[in-house]
């Protein structure tokens, strides 16, 4: 996830280089109220955890995606023999399910932690 909100003299996106999963944890970390620098204008203002948004990490996505394309193809190579057998289309199917399946898991579990942490305020 990444945490970002927008500069309110020039609108940029400011990023919020925290790992959290809540607000509340959020406020823990940084205060309730915290001054931000925009990296655009220079400019330092307050900002209260409710401003703070979150967004899905392109890293997890990207992760998720090398997880799949990479198991599946890794899954055929050692598994190929397998394939030859007149139950093919049964272990093709199964080959893959799992990547798909950690795909899915991992995808799903950042679109969760971006809906949780952006519904509830602070």
């Amino acid at each position: 996830m990444q945490l970002k909100t927008n500069c309110k003299n020039c609108q940029s996106e400011i990023r919020i280089k925290k790992s959290v999963n809540d607000r509340l944890e959020l406020a823990l970390e940084i205060g309730e109220v915290s001054i931000l620098k925009c990296e655009q204008c220079l400019e330092k203002r307050k900002y209260h955890v409710n401003e703070i948004i979150v967004k899905e990490s392109k890293l997890i996505l990207l992760l998720a995606l090398f997880i799949f394309i990479f198991g599946t193809g890794s899954l055929f190579y050692f598994f190929q023999n397998h394939l030859i057998s007149p139950n093919s289309l049964l272990a093709f199917g199964g080959l893959l399910i799992i990547p798909s399946l950690i795909y899915a898991i991992l995808t799903k579990q950042e679109e969760e932690n971006v809906r949780r942490f952006n519904q509830y305020k602070y």
